[in-house]
């Protein structure tokens, strides 16, 4: 097959052989590729490619193969706030590996690239406050939601009462919120306050929000977004990704 042009996100790099690296990849044009990028490593094994870059690359599909191949690699930006700040690097880790572990079908899908193009921007640019938790939050919401899986923050899911500036109770299995009323268990650990409920739900800015959340709340409301996602994509390992981020906040 002729090769195709094609811009590429870099979601891990792996060395592989001497001299190559096996880079897995969302792109523009095919969706989550895995493919192999030779001569790529120095003698001194410093590294061309990293995690996070955004690249154009001409990609050559092989059929009936998972491993393809890649040539005239270019860099196209690598992001250097986030490179240097552990919040920033933390956040973009957690939501690769939640869809490196979440997408296991090669298919094109340019309004999810434009997505992460996104988030790779919003991570790269807005203040660190933001970035973490309300950034990650977003990207929770909003991949759930363009993977099928979307979290209903607005009605309570047994009666249909509107949630807005009430206290509701996340209910991962139905994929929504319970009302004071209907909810059948009223733990802490599941309860979002009308004021985060509001700000989740897309009715109010991020602007000013950060001060009025604890970071125990922070972790907690991530946990919630992190466990809905888990369940609906069926993934069972814990993440190692958000374990290391809970540790560079809770310092």
């Amino acid at each position: 097959m002729a090769p195709t042009k094609t811009r590429a996100v870099v979601l891990k790099v792996l060395p592989y052989r001497e001299s190559s690296y096996i880079l897995h990849l969302f792109t523009e044009s095919h969706g989550m590729v895995h493919g192999v990028a030779r001569g790529m490593r120095t003698a001194r094994g410093q590294r061309f490619l990293e995690r996070g870059f955004l690249t154009e690359l001409l990609l050559y599909v092989k059929a009936h193969r998972d491993l393809h191949t890649l040539g005239s690699i270019q860099v196209l930006q690598f992001w250097p706030a986030t490179r240097a700040a552990l919040v920033r690097s933390a956040v973009r880790d957690v939501a690769f590996e939640l869809v490196l572990a979440s997408i296991r079908v090669t298919d094109p899908h340019p309004e999810l690239f434009a997505f992460f193009e996104d988030l790779l921007g919003d991570i790269e640019t807005r203040p660190e406050r933001a970035v973490y938790p309300f950034v990650l939050w977003r990207f929770y919401l909003q991949y759930a939601a363009m993977m099928g899986f979307g979290l209903d923050l607005e009605r309570c899911v047994q009666c249909g009462t509107d949630t807005a500036g009430r206290v509701a109770y996340v209910n991962t299995t139905r994929g929504g919120v319970e009302c004071d009323r209907c909810a059948r268990t009223r733990a802490p650990s599941n309860r979002i306050e009308p004021d985060t409920g509001r700000l989740l739900a897309g009715k109010t800015g991020m602007e000013g929000a950060r001060g009025r959340l604890s970071g125990e709340d922070a972790q907690r409301i991530t946990g919630l977004l992190a466990g809905h996602c888990r369940y609906h994509f069926d993934i069972r390992a814990e993440s190692k990704a958000l374990e290391f981020l809970a540790g560079v906040v809770g310092e």
